[in-house]
């Protein structure tokens, strides 16, 4: 009983349940596709992880240089003030 009262208190805390639905008469496509992924839950999680790196990251200062935060790499300006848009190591897009 007491493991039982810790993992209902370890999801309490760390668990973040989402429902999705998906209408069977409007939506029969999605529901087919998702259902040949196998795993929904990791399927998921993958696409969200894409979306994210596609996202522009903001370089990071030390000092009076700009990093990218991705690789870790130093960022030139390409003009007083002017930068490049993607990192020239890993092509992460940034913003600064």
């Amino acid at each position: 009983m007491a493991n039982m009262e810790y993992l209902n208190q370890y999801e309490k805390e760390n668990i973040r349940q989402i429902r999705l639905k998906i209408n069977r008469k409007t939506e029969p496509e999605l529901l087919e596709w998702i259902e040949k992924q196998g795993n929904i839950q990791g399927y998921i999680k993958q696409l969200i992880r894409e979306d994210m790196e596609k996202q522009p990251k903001k370089v990071e200062l030390r000092g009076t240089e700009y990093w990218c935060p991705r690789c870790r790499n130093h960022v030139e300006m390409m003009h007083a003030g002017e930068f490049n848009n993607f990192c020239g190591f890993c092509g992460q897009k940034l913003t600064f």
